[in-house]
């Protein structure tokens, strides 16, 4: 078993598109929302899959920011 303590936070840089991080957000939902056999009340096990969603939710709110901030004049 390992132990907590010895869990680091690491940082990675990863390249998607945003259309990939879209979907890594739809899957991630569809993973958290979905009902299984044997799923009990305990729903500890959704807490690591909800923490990366709202990771990818937010980088992919900096691409919608990024693109509206770079956007050419003229451009919808």
């Amino acid at each position: 078993m390992v132990d907590k303590k010895e869990i680091q936070e690491v940082t990675a840089s990863i390249r998607a598109t945003k259309a990939e991080v879209e979907l890594v957000c739809n899957a991630l939902h569809q993973v958290i929302n979905t009902p299984f056999p044997t799923e009990s009340t305990d729903q500890n096990w959704k807490s690591p899959y909800m923490k990366l969603l709202n990771d990818y939710k937010t980088i992919k709110n900096k691409i919608i920011d990024y693109e509206q901030k770079h956007a050419s004049p003229g451009q919808d």
